[in-house]
């Protein structure tokens, strides 16, 4: 998943009741303008998730709003996914498995052999960061 830095420049633009501006980010979150400016123009693909976190409670939306590429998040994920599930899978530093299942679902797994590959892949996630 790749950070839609122009989804930034659109919410900083469109802000109610009044435009913000780079320095007005900045005031709110301490995102430098030159780091702002690289993420709007797709310098920067890859923020860091404290920065991504800033702009999510700066703007009041999820981290997936930034990543996924179509406009309507509806159609997206089901409104009936409890609240603990969807907290999980829009935090951050679960992006790579929304990422690893929006691939699954482009394939002609069954949903056991996708559960095995999510499963395997959240084992060695939790492998990693032990070794940290």
């Amino acid at each position: 998943l790749i950070f839609q830095g122009h989804k930034l420049k659109q919410l900083r633009e469109s802000h109610k009741p009044n435009p913000l501006t780079m320095q007005d980010v900045y005031d709110e979150t301490g995102i430098k303008p030159g780091a702002q400016s690289e993420i709007e123009n797709g310098i920067n693909k890859n923020p860091r998730p404290a920065t991504v976190d800033k702009l999510c409670t700066l703007f009041g939306v999820d981290a997936i709003f930034f990543y996924y590429d179509g406009e309507d998040l509806t159609g997206l994920f089901p409104s009936s996914i409890p609240l603990n599930v969807r907290k999980f899978m829009f935090d951050i530093n679960n992006l790579s498995f929304i990422e690893l299942a929006m691939k699954i679902q482009q394939t002609s797994l069954t949903a056991d052999e996708a559960e095995n590959i999510i499963m395997l892949y959240a084992k060695s996630v939790d492998e990693v960061a032990a070794k940290r």
